[in-house]
């Protein structure tokens, strides 16, 4: 029958009871306004308030679902077949209805990416940013378990019929699609809070991109142990069940995330070798007596604005500390000591190369080889590692994608074999 039965039948039953619609709405622990919408066919109710309907008029969840009495000599099968007819528009409409919601949820985790956009790069806050995206995902994963909830009680009838049990596993598979952008976005968002230098500072565009992409690739893994870990527990609990064809997928899943994974972990491993130390790809001057090292180090090199961006404050507003971190003149700040592992000072110099950035010298006596890295070595070390990460990060991506497509691949192989 259509929904406009319905409502009418209980318009009909409620008047002769002689009940109004608040009265009816109390017993049934909802809103006048829900009783009233019933009765106008602007919606139907709930499939768990079907059967507490029926007890109060005195009728029986099929002729409530039929929209009329039963007549008297009709047969049962016809009944049943109407009744089973107005499960399927009801589980349906519930369908919707929980789709509907949950691109609510799904708009709500973007909003999150959009605003630790707006916060990262428009006002250069990477973990205002960061914090502002976590109160919108834990928002809209909170939102997604209401409306989960909510759907699987409205199923929660004592027909255990196979669309029942059908269209609980359409809603988990539906939720788990939600709380897999969620964990995704996450993971993507979480470089706002991991590599910038402070608080106070924003991740460039580019870097973001880079590893948002891998920490992204690592949270869509992670989202699918996550629903193979759901369905197993759902179905552990007796909600619905699994055919042959639908358990072969899930053993797949569970083979293809756990390869994947090791094949991405190696790649990590590689990453974190080949990009760590940026001073590795830096071209270092060697010094093997103190003579040159002096010399070079009296020259006079300005150095000009860091990797990234940060320029040097001019030499007129630098004020100069000594060790204990009290003010001192240039003279004083620029006179440095080298200390072999005896604590001895074996060279004193004068430094007027600002462009020397990094020095280093071996634990010894003597202290020798001297190496010194300038800020021009090292602006040139971190473009080659930026290049780096870029590459890196395609190969993520290139792994996760060959994974999708050797696992779709793999299941379509297991459609035909079911077929």
């Amino acid at each position: 029958m259509e929904k406009k039965s319905i409502g009418s039948f209980i318009a009909a039953l409620r008047k002769a009871k002689g009940l109004t619609q608040r009265e009816l709405a109390e017993k049934l622990n909802v809103s006048d306004k829900a009783v009233s919408r019933w009765e106008r066919e602007e919606s139907l109710p709930d499939l768990s308030l079907i059967p507490a309907i029926a007890e109060i008029f005195g009728v029986t969840a099929d002729e409530l679902l039929r929209g009329e009495r039963m007549k008297e000599g009709e047969s049962l099968p016809r009944a049943e077949e109407k009744s089973e007819k107005q499960l399927k528009n009801l589980v349906s409409r519930s369908l919707l209805r929980f789709n509907n919601r949950s691109i609510i949820a799904a708009g709500v985790a973007l909003a999150g990416l959009i605003g630790a956009m707006v916060a990262n790069v428009g006002f250069n806050k990477a973990w205002v940013a960061f914090f502002i995206a976590l109160v919108f995902y834990l928002a809209a994963a909170l939102c997604e378990t209401g409306f989960t909830v909510a759907a699987m009680a409205a199923l929660n009838v004592e027909e255990d019929s196979e669309a029942i049990r059908g269209a609980r596993h359409k809603i988990l598979n539906r939720a788990l699609l939600v709380f897999g952008l969620v964990i995704v976005l996450f993971a993507a968002t979480l470089p706002l809070i991991i590599f910038p230098w402070s608080a106070y500072m924003g991740l460039t565009g580019d870097s973001w991109l880079v590893n948002g992409a891998i920490c992204g690739c690592y949270g869509l893994l992670a989202s699918m142990f996550v629903a193979w870990l759901s369905v197993g527990i759902a179905v552990k609990r007796g909600l619905f069940s699994l055919d042959a064809k639908q358990r072969a997928r899930r053993r797949l899943r569970v083979i293809s995330v756990l390869t994947t994974l090791g094949v991405m972990g190696l790649t990590l491993v590689a990453d974190i070798l080949l990009t760590e130390n940026v001073t590795m790809y830096a071209d270092a001057i060697v010094f093997d007596n103190y003579e040159d090292f002096t010399t070079y180090m009296m020259r006079k090199e300005e150095v000009g604005e860091q990797y990234g961006g940060v320029a040097i404050a001019p030499e007129s507003s630098i004020t100069y500390y000594d060790e204990d971190g009290n003010p001192t003149t240039e003279a004083k700040s620029r006179m440095q000591e080298i200390v072999n592992t005896e604590g001895e000072t074996v060279l004193r110099y004068y430094r007027r190369n600002d462009n020397a950035v990094i020095i280093r010298y071996e634990a010894s006596d003597s202290c020798l080889p001297i190496t010194v890295i300038t800020q021009d070595a090292l602006n040139g070390a971190h473009a080659t590692v930026d290049i780096l990460d870029k590459v890196f990060a395609a190969l993520y991506i290139a792994e996760l994608v060959a994974a999708i497509v050797i696992y779709m691949i793999k299941s379509r192989r297991i459609e035909k074999r079911a077929a």
